[in-house]
């Protein structure tokens, strides 16, 4: 059977829901999303997020960020404008008074995190130095709560993601509407396990649908 390559984002979302009919109707979803194929029109945050890896590449400040992002508020939508708007308004809190710098040791592809016949795509938009410290930095747009599941799922990711760039790097999730840089309380013993299984149960499913 031939492999199921998902993003960290479809399996994260999998991996946060709630056990059961939540579960089946997430990969429903993500099955009927990938064998459509990629529509642009259908990615609700795609303008904001190549607006803020554009600014950050350019090493613009917050105010100049937000400044670019207003740019591209005139030909949104009115269901676009206020998430835009509280999106650029959070990234410029974070902003604040760091010093951050775009790091060009970051590479440009992703890396992937595989178990069995799933491939997930892990993509983190961010590689900066803040304050001169390497982070590497996973986007959250979404207007839920960031929960510490979803927070411990991302965050053991991106660790694989660490890994493959052989040298130490901070690890963590910006929050954009609440202007915050997360990473988990703590970290779940035996998360690897834990999400070794969510893995071949998202396989399963899939493979049954």
């Amino acid at each position: 059977m031939s492999r199921i390559n998902i993003t960290m984002t479809t399996f994260v979302d999998f991996v946060a829901a709630r056990s059961g009919t939540p579960k089946l109707t997430a990969v429903k979803q993500a099955k009927a999303q990938y064998q459509a194929g990629y529509d642009p029109a259908t990615d609700f945050y795609k303008p904001l997020r190549e607006c803020i890896v554009d600014a950050a590449q350019q090493n613009l400040n917050g105010k100049e960020t937000l400044a670019s992002i207003s740019s591209i508020l005139v030909n949104l939508n009115a269901r676009k404008l206020d998430s835009y708007q509280e999106c650029g308004e959070g990234y410029k809190r974070w902003r604040g008074r760091k010093n951050v710098l775009w790091d060009n040791a970051f590479p440009s592809e992703g890396s992937e995190w595989t178990q069995d016949r799933l491939s997930i795509r892990i993509n983190p938009e961010l590689g900066v130095l803040i304050n001169g410290t390497p982070h590497i930095v996973k986007l959250y747009f979404k207007s839920n709560d960031l929960s510490q599941f979803r927070l411990q799922t991302t965050y053991y990711l991106l660790k694989q993601y660490h890994y493959n760039m052989h040298n130490h790097v901070n690890v963590g999730v910006l929050d954009l509407r609440r202007g915050q840089l997360r990473g988990p309380n703590r970290e779940i013993p035996g998360i690897d396990y834990l999400l070794a299984g969510e893995a071949a149960a998202f396989q399963t499913m899939w493979d049954l649908i």
